[in-house]
């Protein structure tokens, strides 16, 4: 591996006078934080105002208040947009409507699983944050205290049509263990549905460092399509689909707002501009729409997805 990206500081705990090294393997087209935490500091990343798993709030900004210029950027991108994010009605139609067994590792405030339960599917959640785990209980939905890596006890003779990780991958310490015990969950004919932020988006090539799906140190992995396909191999499962999700949204004036955002916190703590990318504007994002409306999936959308069975041996 080689050393990719420097990132100044963790933005969401400004106080914590840290930089963090990422590494890339062309080869692979992975790449990781290192050295890597230890399981104990990882809470501690967590302990932040407003984190997305606490409560119901959507993962990335909202669309902010918007100019007349900022509507029509944004409505060209949604006119581009052909993906779809991860709801209960995805979920149902991936199920073609059979009532199913459900299990989400890293359910976060378990508003996936609150979806599924009220279209009629079993659902359970793993959560490791207790503030986002009470949470969902709150919702009515079930939660166990555990990760992808080391799975609670409760669930040692389960098995689930379908396990989901949306936005969980990223942050294990050991992504090819959690993947393995994502398959072990699986019945015979299961499906594993994996999403990530996507590192071949044009969007990181443009914000660098501020681009908002970083997240260091919570993010401790970082794919595109063919890792998290290599990925996924590794543990014996086989993608059947790959899909691209989050276009609009990287064309709102929330999100150009964080990553400006982003950018002021590791100039306020005194890291050379000259090592920053330029700081993220409406005209950049012009400019990123226009480059990227057209490309590629791989390239398109800042998350992409996965949808895998287990490999049948012959």
């Amino acid at each position: 591996m080689r050393s990719w990206l420097t990132v100044p500081r963790d933005w969401r705990r400004p106080e914590c006078a840290e930089a963090y090294a990422l590494f890339w393997c062309g080869q692979c087209e992975y790449g990781c934080l290192h050295p890597r935490p230890s399981a104990g500091e990882l809470p501690s990343f967590y302990a932040v105002d407003s984190y997305y798993t606490h409560s119901p709030r959507k993962v990335t900004p909202g669309d902010g208040r918007m100019t007349l210029l900022d509507r029509a950027r944004c409505h060209l991108a949604w006119r581009f947009d052909r993906g779809r994010p991860i709801s209960g009605a995805l979920i149902h139609e991936l199920l073609e409507g059979r009532l199913s067994r459900i299990c989400d590792l890293g359910c976060g405030a378990g508003g996936l699983l609150e979806q599924a339960k009220a279209l009629g599917h079993s659902v359970v959640g793993v959560e490791p944050d207790a503030a986002a785990s009470a949470n969902a209980r709150g919702r009515g939905v079930t939660v166990y205290e555990g990760t992808a890596e080391n799975l609670p006890r409760e669930l040692e003779s389960a098995s689930f049509d379908l396990v989901l990780m949306s936005h969980a991958l990223e942050h294990c310490l050991d992504p090819v263990n959690a993947l393995r015990n994502a398959r072990s969950l699986l019945a015979p004919s299961g499906t594993l549905l994996c999403e990530t932020p996507n590192s071949g988006a044009l969007g990181l090539a443009y914000a660098g460092v501020t681009w908002f799906w970083l997240d260091a140190p919570r993010h401790l992995n970082f794919f595109t399509e063919r890792s998290l396909g290599i990925a996924c191999g590794h543990v014996g499962l086989s993608v059947v689909e790959t899909q691209g999700t989050g276009y609009y949204r990287q064309f709102t004036p929330g999100w150009i707002e964080a990553e400006r955002r982003i950018w002021q916190v590791f100039n306020d703590c005194g890291w050379p501009v000259s090592t920053l990318p330029v700081q993220s504007s409406a005209w950049r994002s012009w400019k990123l729409l226009f480059r990227s409306a057209l490309a590629s999936r791989a390239a398109k959308y800042d998350s992409i997805r996965v949808v895998a069975h287990m490999e049948v041996l012959t």
